[in-house]
C-alpha cells in the first residue's frame, strides 16, 4: 500500500501546552493514532485518503480538522485545540455481561473496529539478555 506519513504535534490553545492522548484520525475511516506525551503524532495515510480531513479530538477540547489536500507532504502539522467544557449525560450502570457474551459481542466487531487494510507503524522495543550473571541491554 502506498502512501504517506503525516506528521505534526497537538498544543492547547490557550497554555501552549503539549495534548497528550489526543486522538488525530482520517474522519469516517479506521485510520487513526494518538498523540504521546509531548503532544507528537504520526499518522500513515493511504493514496486513497490522501485528500480526505483529519480531525484530532481530545475530552476537555473542542475537536479541530484539517483538510490533507491543503497541506504539503513532509510539513508537519501543527494544530492548536481549544478548551472546551463538556457536560455529560446520564450515566446508566447494568449488570455485567457474561463472559461468553463479551467475547461474542467483541468477535462481531472485530471489523468495525480494526482496520482491514494493511497499516504500517513504528515500533521501539528494549530487550534484557541475562548470561553469567551479566545483563546485556
Amino acid at each position: 500500500m502506498t502512501g504517506h506519513q503525516v506528521r505534526g504535534r497537538v498544543r492547547d490553545a490557550t497554555t501552549g501546552a503539549a495534548v497528550s492522548f489526543a486522538s488525530v484520525g482520517i474522519r469516517g475511516t479506521a485510520l487513526e493514532t494518538v498523540t504521546n506525551l509531548a503532544g507528537e503524532f504520526a499518522l500513515f495515510v493511504p493514496v486513497a485518503h490522501a485528500r480526505d480531513t483529519v480531525q484530532i479530538s481530545c475530552l476537555g477540547y473542542g475537536a479541530a480538522r484539517r483538510a490533507l489536500a491543503a497541506q504539503p507532504v513532509g510539513q508537519r502539522l501543527e494544530v492548536e485545540l481549544a478548551p472546551q467544557d463538556q457536560l455529560l449525560g446520564e450515566v446508566l450502570v447494568r449488570a455485567p455481561l457474561s463472559a461468553e457474551a463479551i467475547l461474542r459481542n467483541a468477535c462481531e466487531r472485530i471489523p468495525a473496529n480494526y482496520a482491514q487494510q494493511a497499516h504500517s507503524m513504528q515500533l521501539y522495543s528494549r530487550a534484557q539478555y541475562r548470561r553469567s550473571d551479566s545483563v546485556r541491554v
